[in-house]
């Protein structure tokens, strides 16, 4: 089968400073069995994976509205036919694809909890998923949500968790004194309540560090917020945006992972924490509590006193600690490899291709 996975702007397919959006694309292309058949269409990046077949996408401003991304993809279709177009996260591109690319079936998949709209906002992008032939979610709760919204789009749809290597994701036992929150920094990631936590909880800990890792939300306020609080405590570092090597390397020698997203439809983080053997203290909403189950410290609410009070207890505890690790490290191998991805990937692609072809999709 010949797929061709269409990837959102503002995305980063390399190593450097990829996204969970393009984790998920890559691993499609490297897992799948139909991954030899795949190419993976986005925006250039200076160092681009090199272990996809990949196509580049127009970056100039038409280029990147719905109309420019479809006119684009169905150039790429006509030189290079394919069975099935997998638009990722952008419902009006994948809108604007299906109808320029008729004779080709074409699925979105979305990567979060479905935005909550009223009235007629609603109805109209209902309507949107019309020329669509099948949609992929990252959760059993994305899905439902999406449901419960739209029960009227009557498209087949699947459900694609994402999914490591179990092999990659295994050190050497070695682990620092150390707590990490990846991803995001953001106010929706709980990034200021996680560091004002930390703040209070470090310094009767000195044997301990901290440190954030990923790209810092453009909200100046908030940024601002966030870079006096680590400015005042010597304990935590912020190392910005790393590469997805890094981010195994870092999690694989910390002991604690904190994750406290205030709305997820997934929640990679917590899977890497899981796979890194990281005892995990996380909010449990949406996807997120679907992922992490019973094996986290959960957040209730997620303000920096119940993070606060989580630290110390997980702190005061060795053996919380090595039993949270070993939990999700069995939670992730259970559900979460890449073996289990791959399988969740073929289902659904073969599924949308199989409806449309039998004039149950579009």
């Amino acid at each position: 089968m010949r797929l061709a996975i269409v990837l959102p702007r503002n995305m980063h397919f390399g190593p450097d400073a990829a996204t969970s959006i393009d984790l998920y694309a890559r691993d499609s292309g490297l897992h799948s069995r139909h991954g030899a058949d795949a190419t993976i269409l986005c925006e250039p990046v200076a160092r681009p994976f090199s272990d996809c077949r990949t196509a580049p996408l127009g970056t100039s401003a038409l280029a990147r509205t719905p109309l420019g991304r479809a006119i684009d993809v169905a150039r790429h279709v006509r030189a290079r036919p394919v069975d099935l177009i997998l638009v990722h996260q952008h419902l009006p591109s994948a809108a604007a694809i299906a109808r320029l690319c008729r004779r080709t079936p074409v699925a979105l998949a979305m990567h979060g909890m479905p935005k909550v709209l009223r009235g007629v906002r609603r109805t109209l992008k209902a309507r949107r998923h019309g020329p669509l032939a099948g949609l992929v979610f990252v959760s059993e709760a994305a899905e439902r949500a999406f449901a419960e919204l739209y029960p009227d789009v009557a498209l087949p749809r699947f459900v694609v968790p994402n999914g490591l290597d179990a092999v990659a994701w295994r050190g050497d036992g070695a682990r620092r004194a150390e707590i990490v929150s990846v991803g995001r920094v953001d106010p929706h990631k709980g990034s200021l309540e996680i560091a004002q936590a930390l703040a209070r909880v470090l310094p009767d800990h000195p044997g301990w560090r901290a440190r954030f890792v990923g790209p810092l939300a453009p909200d100046k306020v908030f940024a601002s917020r966030f870079r006096e609080i680590i400015a005042a405590a010597p304990q935590i570092a912020y190392d910005g945006p790393v590469s997805q090597d890094a981010v195994r390397a870092i999690g694989l020698e910390a002991e604690i992972a904190i994750v406290a997203s205030r709305r997820e439809g997934f929640g990679r983080v917590a899977i890497e924490a899981f796979a890194a053997g990281n005892a995990l203290i996380s909010t449990v909403v949406d996807g997120l509590g679907e992922v992490v189950g019973d094996c986290a410290l959960p957040l209730a609410r997620g303000d920096a006193d119940e993070i606060e009070a989580a630290l110390r207890r997980l702190l005061a505890d060795e053996g919380l600690r090595a039993d949270l690790a070993r939990r999700g490290r069995a939670r992730f191998e259970a559900r979460y490899t890449i073996e289990a991805f791959a399988r969740a990937h073929d289902r659904a692609v073969e599924g949308i291709v199989a409806a449309a072809g039998s004039g149950r999709g579009r």
